[in-house]
């Protein structure tokens, strides 16, 4: 008669290979991740259009471990030493002095970095580096599948543009202490229209969010609709968050309540009503504008106050 033990068996350990790449660098850019479950493999792949090779070396441990549920055991391999050191001797410090450096400077993607921290909530992770190019196979396909990603944003700038009858929106903030301003400029049909407003008090964060929703209610109808920012928080919170938000009761990964919850939920509703586009951009003359607008500075769009 066979023993049969009382303690059940640990979940097997994921092995992740991941990668990331800019050319050049800050440039078109693409992150990847090999991950390999029980004997089967599946690739993970996305890009940007501008972006650096730190961040996409980032973006692809986060979309590795969003793609993986929490309760099992990931041994993450990466030829990124911004990526390991980061982590495993960094991050800490980081977060305890404010997200600032030891000399006292605000650390760079910090965006990056606490989306990490709340993907690593409730798992276990263990980090290995690996020296990248060396011939390891699966390092080597995370390094083929980053550049191929990273290849589809080395098009035509017409060739990333909305199908005909769709509209553009591009979104600004500006919080300060004499003001705080968002702003939305909307191309739609040929004709260039820009609306802002004012929310007293409100952080950067609170105001893109507001940008978001003219935009959402002023080109209803007017499907489909390519959303520009250069805001992380709203693109990759309306890409990849709000979601797993609503499905969370509104709290995040830590348990903490949805920040700005009321905005996100009338965008979630917005969203829910017709085609929208989420692209992140570090610049472009529209977004220069809307930028403007809500500086303060007249743009050339012709303007309505909200």
């Amino acid at each position: 008669m066979p023993i049969r033990s009382s303690h059940k068996s640990s979940p097997a350990v994921v092995e992740v290979y991941t990668d990331g790449s800019a050319s050049p660098n800050p440039g078109p850019g693409g992150w990847a991740a090999v991950v390999v479950e029980a004997g089967r493999r599946r690739d993970l792949s996305g890009g940007e259009a501008r972006t650096t090779n730190n961040r996409m070396e980032l973006r692809a441990a986060l979309e590795a471990l969003r793609a993986l549920p929490r309760s099992k055991p990931i041994r993450l391999h990466t030829d990124s030493q911004y990526l390991r050191l980061g982590i495993t001797e960094y991050l800490a410090y980081w977060q305890r002095a404010g997200w600032k450096t030891r000399a006292r400077q605000p650390v760079a993607n910090q965006d990056l970095w606490q989306a990490l921290v709340e993907a690593l909530a409730g798992r276990t992770v263990t980090w290995v580096w690996v020296r990248g190019h060396a011939g390891n196979p699966l390092n080597e396909a995370a390094d083929q599948l980053a550049q191929k990603a990273a290849s589809r944003y080395r098009q035509s700038p017409a060739a990333s543009r909305p199908a005909a009858g769709g509209c553009d929106a591009y979104l600004g903030a500006s919080a300060s202490p004499r003001h705080a301003r968002w702003a939305a400029v909307l191309a739609c049909h040929g004709a260039t229209t820009a609306g802002s407003g004012e929310v007293s008090g409100a952080t950067a964060n609170a105001l893109i969010l507001h940008a978001a929703l003219y935009a959402l209610r002023h080109s209803a109808g007017e499907a489909p609709l390519t959303v520009h920012a250069s805001a992380r928080y709203l693109v990759d919170g309306a890409t990849h968050s709000l979601q797993r938000w609503r499905t969370n009761g509104w709290r995040t990964t830590t348990g903490g309540a949805v920040r700005h919850r009321e905005l996100w939920e009338a965008i979630g509703q917005l969203i829910a009503k017709g085609e929208v586009r989420w692209v992140w951009e570090a610049s472009s003359s529209l977004l220069e504008e809307a930028e403007g607008i809500a500086a303060g500075r007249r743009g050339k769009a012709e303007l309505k106050q909200d």
